[in-house]
Parts: structure tokens; C-alpha cells; sequence
């Protein structure tokens, strides 16, 4: 029992050490950052002693276990922003949001390199550049800078709305409704208005900025879309 505690209290110390490194550290692997985590490992491993096939098909039996728990609590949305992190704006309108740089402790220069990388020299062709949990930078240029489409060419639209959760999994996301300056009685109202009465059953909706359409699709109607 002992031999197990301290395999799995170590691999949940070593995640949660991942985890306050920031996103950066993932998606920008530096050396330093590299050098943290394989040291971190290495650290975290090295109080465990194996000498025997049992306990090392208890450790891995036990890792896959923890490992399987943390992905269910990640369907949870209250605790996805907690063991994965949530996503954050670094360009929005071509404009470069300072703060959010700092709080990730993100460098221009490597936000400048990524934008470089999927193909736009400029910090003015991107309508949005979003950091992902998983560290992956995601780069949405303006409609004037975007491979041209089916979409666009039918689309008069000056710039890029960039989709806004509302209800994720039956949970109204209220600071999503707060930015859109939208109260719960107004999304009601337009659950009311298409026939839905319950948010819980509400698998996804999302609107398309501040004045767009909102999307909603139900737990029950998986391949369903009702447009409000």
C-alpha cells in the first residue's frame, strides 16, 4: 500500500508541476523548459524503486487507473479549467493583448514566430491568435487575409466573429454572458422560443459574436442543429 501511495501521489505532484509551468512551457519548449520537465521526471521518479515485475505492473496498473479518473473529471466542466487550463487571446482584431502576454508569461517574440508559421508576417492580418490548453497556438486571420472559400465569397462581413460558448454540457457559462452583456432571462427566452424549456438538456450553444445567431444542439439530438 505504501509502494502505491507513493507512485500515485508522485504522478499527481509531477502533473500538477506541469500544470503551474503555464501552457508556455508546452507549447514553446525551450531549453529551459524542456530541461524542467525531464528533470521534474526525473525527480519524481526517482524516489520509486522497482525491483520486481508485481510492482511494476501495480505502478502501471495504477497510472492508467489515475490516469482514466483525471480524463473522466475532465468531462466536467467546472474542473476542465482547473486540470486543463482554458484558452487566452493573445491578438484579438489585430490588436495584441499585453496583459494576457504577461499573465502567461508568453514572449512577443515567439507570439510573432507563431504567427509567422502559419503563413501571415503581420500582426494586423489576424482577427484572433488563442493560446490552447494543450499549448497549441491557434491563428484565425481576418476575412480579407483568409484562404478564400465557399464562405467568404458569400459572406459581406468586414471581420471574423469568433464563437462564444454558452452553454457547455447543460451549464450556462455566465462570464461568456457577461462579455456579450446578456442575462440568463435573455438566453431563456431564446431556448423558450425554439421549444427549449430545459438547459440541461442543452448539450452545446454558442452565438457568433455580440449580434450573431445562437447555435444550439441538444444532448438527445446529437446530429440535430437548431438555429435561434
Amino acid at each position: 500500500m505504501k509502494f502505491l501511495l507513493l507512485v500515485i501521489g508522485m504522478f499527481l505532484l509531477y502533473i500538477t508541476s506541469i500544470r503551474l509551468l503555464g501552457k508556455t512551457a508546452l507549447a514553446q519548449l525551450t531549453p529551459h523548459d524542456f530541461g524542467a520537465i525531464i528533470f521534474l521526471a526525473y525527480i519524481a521518479c526517482a524516489p520509486i524503486t522497482i525491483h520486481s515485475y508485481k510492482k511494476a505492473c501495480i505502478a502501471i496498473i495504477a497510472l492508467v487507473i489515475v490516469h482514466l479518473v483525471i480524463s473522466k473529471l475532465n468531462l466536467i466542466n467546472r474542473l476542465t479549467k482547473f486540470i486543463i487550463g482554458n484558452p487566452v487571446e493573445f491578438i484579438q482584431h489585430g490588436k495584441i493583448n499585453i496583459s494576457n502576454l504577461k499573465k502567461q508569461r508568453y514572449p512577443l517574440s515567439e507570439l510573432l514566430s507563431a504567427i509567422r508559421t502559419a503563413g501571415f508576417p503581420s500582426v494586423d492580418q489576424i482577427e484572433y491568435a488563442i493560446l490552447e490548453p494543450n499549448g497549441n497556438m491557434s491563428v484565425i486571420p481576418k476575412p480579407e487575409y483568409a484562404p478564400l472559400s465557399k464562405y467568404l465569397l458569400h459572406s459581406s462581413e468586414d471581420s471574423q466573429p469568433l464563437p462564444i460558448s454558452l452553454i457547455l454540457e447543460g451549464k450556462i457559462q455566465h462570464q461568456q454572458l457577461k462579455k456579450l452583456n446578456r442575462s440568463n432571462e435573455w438566453l431563456m427566452e431564446q431556448l423558450r422560443n425554439k421549444g427549449v424549456n430545459d438547459v440541461n438538456n442543452v448539450f452545446y450553444a454558442y452565438t457568433l459574436g455580440e449580434d450573431g445567431p445562437v447555435y444550439v444542439q441538444l444532448i438527445n439530438e446529437h446530429h440535430k442543429d437548431i438555429l435561434l
